[in-house]
């Protein structure tokens, strides 16, 4: 997954929960827990992406 496809599942995730009004908080809730776990894989590939490469070694 690159940093362009993390963000667009955050904010699709964040869309379906604020798409559909009235259902039970329960729905929301379990959308925006996904959204918060692809923001966590979000941080953690940017933090790599950040990282410098050991000697000798290229980024592939």
């Amino acid at each position: 997954m690159n940093v362009h496809a993390a963000t667009r599942e955050i904010l699709a995730e964040c869309d379906v929960a604020i798409k559909f009004p009235g259902l039970p908080l329960g729905f929301y809730g379990d959308w925006l827990r996904v959204a918060a776990g692809e923001a966590h894989h979000f941080t953690l590939l940017r933090a790599h992406l950040r990282a410098p490469c050991p000697r000798g070694v290229g980024r592939s």
